[in-house]
């Protein structure tokens, strides 16, 4: 009874502050963007679902075997993720089909609350159905959790692919963060399926299942609150642009690429764009007058590289030639670094490595000696 208790007492406490929290996302701005929306919507279901799992544990006999507001959440999530992440992101009518499970299930447990009898009138046929019918619901709740966490996953790694052909600064961009978030909203519902899966196969007693119970929320609680705050410190100014690069019937000749390869060459050594620690795709496109799908076409076919390898290769280069010129002496591992355009120390010996197969500090000791 204790940790019931316990369960109760946290499932008020993790409605009450999730309700905050929304509250304070869309009343932070007074135009609060489409993705600000979409993560308040979410949470805003977080204590829906919260709310009616506080009500019907309460009930005895439980007259519903459903639980529609679970249907919410995951839905909102993948629009959360895609108005982020894929761009330009736009809610149309034909999305509402991502709802019709809730809306199904909702509606029928509405009509089993008010047609179902009370306690007096509780069978042992109805009590198997009402078991049937929470069985039935949390296949296909389990089913559309894992299809959208597949679809979100695969929207996340490949941003993250994509991000290359964009960018050559990924520090202030990066979503570790949200991977971390859909990782734990990942966990807290495997929490329950192994609950479910338990007791299904009778494993464990009660306190198994009241553990687990306790675990699954104090999850919800600590991945939705990071999710708001990391949410709300990200600046989304350069996210939700970027969608999988296709150049077949791109129309660009082979004349045309040539030249346009040879303008890119050009500008950056010329210019050394490359120095700058923040130019982009959008830049360098500017800069040479190529739309900035051409230019990622000409580095990904001309080249061999995403513009991230393609920006990091100049920079090493550069970054050797500092280290074997006649400065080598005066310039420290770190200057040369911010010298060529790098803001991480991490990043710049992860490019080194990779395109002098050593590290900085054995380089300088090479060419010193």
């Amino acid at each position: 009874m204790k940790l019931w208790s316990l369960a109760d007492i946290l499932t008020v406490v993790t409605a009450f502050q999730l309700f905050l929290l929304s509250a304070v996302i869309l009343t932070s701005s007074r135009q609060a963007k489409l993705s600000q929306r979409l993560l308040a919507a979410f949470l805003l279901a977080n204590v829906l679902l919260l709310i009616q799992f506080e009500i019907f544990s309460q009930m005895k006999p439980v007259r519903v075997g459903v639980t529609p507001f679970y249907f919410l959440l995951v839905p909102f999530l993948y629009l959360y993720v895609q108005s982020l992440l894929v761009g330009p992101f736009r809610l149309r009518k034909y999305q509402l089909i991502h709802f019709l499970p809730f809306l199904t299930v909702f509606f029928y447990a509405l009509f089993c609350l008010l047609m179902r009898p009370g306690r007096a009138g509780w069978t042992a046929d109805l009590s198997r159905a009402v078991h049937i019918e929470s069985d039935v619901t949390y296949v296909i709740l389990s089913i559309q959790i894992v299809w959208y966490l597949i679809m979100i996953f695969y929207i996340y790694f490949r941003y993250h692919k994509e991000i290359k052909n964009h960018f050559a600064e990924l520090r202030h961009i990066n979503l570790h963060w949200l991977f971390f978030i859909l990782m734990a909203f990942t966990l807290m519902w495997l929490t329950d399926f192994t609950s479910t899966l338990f007791s299904w196969l009778k494993i464990g007693g009660p306190d198994l299942f009241r553990y687990l119970t306790l675990i699954s929320i104090a999850i919800n609680f600590i991945f939705a609150t990071i999710l708001v705050y990391k949410s709300m410190e990200q600046s989304w100014e350069q996210t939700g642009i970027v969608e999988a690069t296709k150049y077949v019937g791109s129309g660009l000749s082979e004349s045309e690429s040539s030249g346009y390869a040879q303008k890119i060459r050009s500008v950056m050594e010329m210019e050394k764009l490359y120095l700058d620690p923040e130019i982009s795709l959008k830049e360098l496109s500017d800069k040479t007058g190529i739309s900035p799908r051409y230019v990622s076409q000409i580095i990904n076919s001309r080249f061999n590289q995403n513009f991230f390898d393609f920006i990091n290769h100049y920079r090493i280069e550069e970054a050797k030639r500092l280290m074997a010129g006649t400065v080598r002496k005066e310039l420290t591992i770190m200057e040369v670094m911010y010298n060529v355009g790098f803001n991480s120390k991490s990043s710049f010996q992860t490019a080194f490595r990779k395109y002098t197969g050593t590290t900085p500090t054995e380089f300088r000791q090479r060419t010193l000696n």
